[in-house]
């Protein structure tokens, strides 16, 4: 079995009996991929979102907006959100 990867990658060059399981890999490549950058996507979607809801609430309850214990709740769910999103987000490097 013989199976060489294409320059532009996620094409497979393969002999006949390789077929099957170059598919098989193909497909794993590629639904790993699509997860992966989905995942990226929404996670630097959703962390400066979470960062502008941790700051936010204190300043709206300053100027009487917002009560206490809704400051602290939307405080504490972005909090959250935003340690689980933000190395994503600030990923540095080629990736």
């Amino acid at each position: 079995m013989s199976i060489r990867v294409h320059p532009w990658f996620p094409f497979f060059e393969c002999d006949s009996a390789a077929l099957g399981e170059s598919v098989v890999i193909l497909v794993r490549a590629a639904t790993r991929l699509t997860v992966k950058t989905a995942m990226q996507t929404a996670a630097k979607i959703i962390a400066p979102l979470a960062l502008l809801a941790t700051l936010l609430p204190p300043v709206l309850h300053l100027f009487h907006v917002l009560g206490a214990e809704a400051m602290k709740g939307t405080m504490l769910v972005a909090a959250i959100a935003w340690f689980a999103t933000a190395p994503f987000w600030m990923k540095g490097g080629s990736e």
